[in-house]
């Protein structure tokens, strides 16, 4: 069992660093073990690859309803995503993050991408599973905020070396903010923070250039302009 680091509860180390919100925590202490205990518990639930995709699959629907009902083959949070190739009717042929989770919870092959892929190529079928826990911790996370984009797993243009290749990366994208959070920027590096005590190495990006490294005390306002995620800001996380 992965337990809440010491800090969590006073949170005296932790906060944004911007003047406005040095004096109020990032995250409610509710919330942060809402989050750790729903990734304990996930862990050891859906360790297997296929059960762990079959189960986000399932929340991700229940949370977006509508969504995926008129997505059902596109993706867990609409088009914009680090697809590269795509196959309208066989998800087993698509590279988005929703399509790679069908295919994966029927068993796989599932579609993995290459550095310079575009929608007509560098992308192929192969018999390998996004791991378990990177799955588990995006259904914990996502179990406590309003709606959470997954914007690339094995699929789309990352650097050549990139661990998305080989099932042990995602990137997401919070929309909302956790409970106790005084701002989104401050929500996003609560999240990244609770990551890294889940084991991930964990940052904020724009593309894949890392504007702000594992957990530093400059939180992830580097990605944020006027409050607001820059074009192309996710979350990284990789095992």
């Amino acid at each position: 069992k992965i337990s809440p680091p010491s800090y969590s509860f006073n949170f005296s180390n932790i906060y944004a660093s911007s003047e406005t919100a040095m004096k109020a925590p990032i995250i409610d202490p509710a919330a942060w073990s809402a989050v750790m205990d729903s990734f304990n518990n996930f862990s050891s639930t859906y360790s297997d690859p296929k059960d762990a995709a079959a189960h986000l699959i399932g929340r991700s629907c229940n949370a977006l309803g509508a969504l995926c009902t008129d997505h059902p083959l596109a993706t867990l949070d609409g088009p914009a995503t680090a697809s590269c190739q795509a196959n309208s009717t066989v998800p087993a042929l698509s590279s988005d993050p929703y399509s790679i989770l069908i295919a994966q919870a029927d068993g796989g092959p599932i579609m993995v991408c290459s550095s310079g892929c575009d929608h007509s190529h560098g992308c192929s079928s192969q018999s390998i599973s996004v791991y378990p826990s990177i799955l588990n911790a995006i259904a914990a996370i996502s179990s406590n905020l309003d709606h959470l984009k997954v914007t690339s797993l094995t699929g789309g243009s990352h650097v050549s070396n990139s661990r998305h290749y080989t099932g042990e990366a995602a990137d997401i994208v919070p929309d909302g903010t956790l409970a106790g959070s005084s701002s989104e920027s401050n929500s996003w590096f609560a999240i990244v923070t609770m990551l890294h005590d889940m084991g991930f190495n964990s940052y904020c990006e724009v593309g894949s250039d890392s504007s702000t490294l594992s957990y530093t005390s400059a939180g992830c306002t580097a990605v944020f302009d006027n409050g607001s995620p820059k074009v192309g800001a996710h979350i990284h996380f990789q095992d």
